[in-house]
């Protein structure tokens, strides 16, 4: 029978209570409980009233159960300190799988940007502790000449962590969020915590594939918990155009689940002195390492597996700092965890192997940097590491041979879930180990991904992935800049922000979005830009990886167009494109041109890969048709129709009744290729000479 509410929750808040007032008598000695700073008495005073009770449960288990902090100080709640950069200035990215309401649903658009004078600006929110980064913005500000004044707002409060992410709360709209950002100093033992565009994008990147991958985020033992939204200052240009760097950025991570019926408390709880056998006790059991290791660990393992089989990444960081526990609201583990923090994550390249060849994939490997030298020195290539971090930033309950113990119980059950998606024989990945070792807090098991279980892993999972599409990013000042540039007639400011577009981690994907969806702002006035801006525009969009053939139409420029078909042409392969349709409107615009090459089809047949034989038909009807422009292209034409192109019976019914009539051709290769075709699709022809 389950614990009633009216039991669980008073349960908890006595080991609260306990755990509050022994920090107060080691902070305050002998004080009167009221007068000690961090006493239950002087809780009231930091929360404000509209936080959720969960959320209040969440922050005071942050700060008691991770060792690196251990008391109630940093709950005292700060009013936000910002700086407000021109929305001009920024690169903001939003996750395709996220609506675009979802900024103003979630009260985050409200939060972090305002309007002023009839210009958008982004609230770049400060670190309470930042001493220095912030000063990289501020100076940033004044070259622009922008106002570089460190503003405040009432309704904004911030709450601490043990590193460099702050809990932003709005009073007003009550939204609630996470907001890692720079800083020189953290509440915990983390120092120097800077955060730079360059790994904000990153981190963005990850989470991209990760939740692409993942759809909704719901792995079957764990939920991932998205940051779906980041902000990248933007560097200065040179006077050629090219960005000079990108200063700073700051990466939003979703805390809308903490507001619900159930209680999610920071892994770490399990290994704590007080907390751990308590929520053992309160459920029950009188042996907290069997009950954790039931309730967290055997999850964990799953999760672990389940998440390298549906993204091919390793979690590099995974401590119980990176890990909620789900209760019910009887404080009952469900069974389930949440994941977070993906930018300690790594794309494994040995597993992704089959899919290296592909565009989107070649982005993610890319995006790795030197920040993971350290995790490929501890280990050889070719392996994947299956690790936990039981007592890493933990206050160590459980001894070391206990450790190993919940170690092992991660292992077996991940080894056990990877055999059952994969459907491979858990024997092999157990023998696939070739380390087994404890070190910094870590219990690691590295598997050898050269052993034929893995081979086979990897060919099966690269069949079940699911890719983003490399656009996949959206852009919210490209919108704004792009709208008001064209509206206004600042044709000459127009090449500056095309180069931005140009420049970005996935370039001009809400333009080319807006574009295929012939918005009325960009029907017309497209036209009438610079022949180089309209060149720009177009390429912007190619290299956005629309596969919408309206967005080339709108931006071609005619001067440049055999190189940008060229690359739009490329970019239909690249995203995998095979409806016949489409391919037979790229070579009608091909052909609708008046300054097409006659070596272009070539480029078009070469990446038009349809297993479909309405594009062979529509291919040999032109050729028939006495086009003279499509007659030019004859020999490309015909070596795909000879090599590459699917055929259906009435294509080659209709090859052999026109033979006689093919002068410019020989006969002799036509019934080659009509026999070749009409074995390989099982037709039989009796008048096929």
């Amino acid at each position: 029978m389950g614990i009633r509410t009216t039991q669980a929750l008073p349960r908890f808040f006595l080991a609260l209570s306990l755990m509050i007032t022994f920090q107060g008598l080691i902070s305050a000695g002998a004080a009167p409980i009221s007068n000690r700073p961090h006493s239950v008495a002087t809780l009231s005073e930091n929360w404000d009233e509209a936080i959720p009770l969960s959320v209040k449960l969440f922050l005071i288990a942050n700060h008691l159960g991770n060792s690196s902090i251990g008391n109630l100080q940093g709950m005292k709640p700060d009013t936000a300190k910002f700086y407000l950069i021109p929305i001009e200035r920024t690169s903001a990215h939003l996750i395709k799988s996220f609506p675009k309401s979802w900024t103003e649903a979630s009260g985050l658009q409200a939060t972090l940007f305002e309007e002023k004078s009839g210009r958008q600006f982004y609230r770049w929110i400060k670190h309470q502790d930042d001493e220095h980064e912030h000063l990289s913005i501020r100076r940033q500000l004044q070259q622009w000449g922008e106002d570089s004044e460190l503003r405040s707002d009432p309704s904004l409060v911030t709450y601490r962590t043990a590193s460099r992410s702050v809990v932003i709360f709005n009073r007003k709209n009550r939204a609630f969020f996470s907001l890692k950002t720079g800083t020189d100093h953290t509440y915990g033992l983390w120092q120097e915590k800077g955060l730079t565009g360059e790994q904000v994008e990153r981190m963005f990147e990850f989470n991209e594939f990760i939740f692409s991958s993942v759809k909704g985020g719901a792995l079957p033992s764990a939920d991932l918990i998205p940051e779906p939204f980041a902000v990248t200052v933007n560097g200065l240009f040179g006077s050629n155009g090219s960005q000079v760097s990108i200063a700073q950025g700051q990466i939003v991570r979703d805390l809308s689940s903490l507001k619900g019926t159930n209680i999610y408390l920071p892994a770490f709880v399990a290994v704590h002195p007080v907390f751990g056998p308590t929520i053992a006790w309160a459920n029950g059991s009188q042996n907290p390492k069997e009950f954790w290791k039931e309730n967290l660990f055997t999850p964990l393992g799953k999760t672990v597996a389940e998440f390298v089989w549906e993204t091919a990444h390793e979690l590099f960081s995974m401590h119980l700092q990176n890990v909620w526990i789900e209760f019910n609201s009887d404080l009952q583990p469900t069974g389930r965890v949440k994941i977070i923090d993906f930018g300690d994550t790594v794309p494994n390249e040995d597993l992704l192997r089959p899919l290296l060849a592909l565009d989107s994939v070649k982005k993610l490997m890319a995006t790795r940097d030197s920040e993971f030298a350290y995790h490929r020195e501890i280990r050889e290539a070719g392996t994947l590491d299956l690790q936990i971090g039981i007592n890493k930033g933990s206050n160590p309950y459980f001894s070391r041979e206990e450790s190993a113990e919940l170690g092992n119980a991660f292992k077996e059950a991940a080894f056990h879930r990877l055999a059952e998606v994969s459907g491979l024989a858990e024997s092999d990945f157990r023998a696939s180990m070739i380390s087994e070792t404890n070190r910094d807090g870590y219990e690691h098991a590295i598997c050898d991904l050269k052993k034929p279980v893995w081979r086979d892993f990897s060919q099966r999972q690269s069949k079940h992935l699911a890719l983003p599409r490399a656009y996949s990013v959206e852009k919210q000042k490209i919108r704004l800049i792009l709208s008001a540039s064209i509206e206004n007639q600042f044709i000459e400011g127009l090449r500056e922000n095309l180069l931005r577009v140009m420049f970005g981690e996935s370039p001009g994907a809400e333009l080319a979005h807006l574009v295929s969806q012939g918005e009325a702002m960009f029907l017309n006035p497209a036209k009438s830009l610079s022949k180089h801006s309209r060149g720009l525009l177009a390429v912007g969009l190619i290299y956005a990886g629309s596969t919408d053939l309206a967005v080339f139409r709108i931006a071609r420029e005619a001067n440049s167009e055999n190189l940008m078909f060229k690359k739009f042409v490329e970019s239909l392969k690249t995203k995998g494109v095979r409806n016949s349709a489409h391919w037979i409107e790229v070579v009608h615009q091909h052909y609708a041109s008046e300054t097409n090459n006659s070596n272009s089809l070539s480029s078009i047949l070469d990446n038009a890969h349809v297993e479909d034989p309405r594009f062979t038909e529509y291919l040999y009807q032109e050729l028939h048709r006495e086009n003279a422009k499509i007659q030019k292209d004859e020999f490309a034409l015909y070596d795909y129709l000879e090599k590459d192109a699917p055929y259906s019976k009435s294509v080659i019914k209709s090859m052999h009744e026109q033979k006689e009539s093919l002068s410019w051709w020989q006969t002799k290769a036509h019934e080659s290729m009509i026999a070749r075709h009409a074995r390989n699709c099982q037709v039989y022809l009796k008048h096929a000479g």
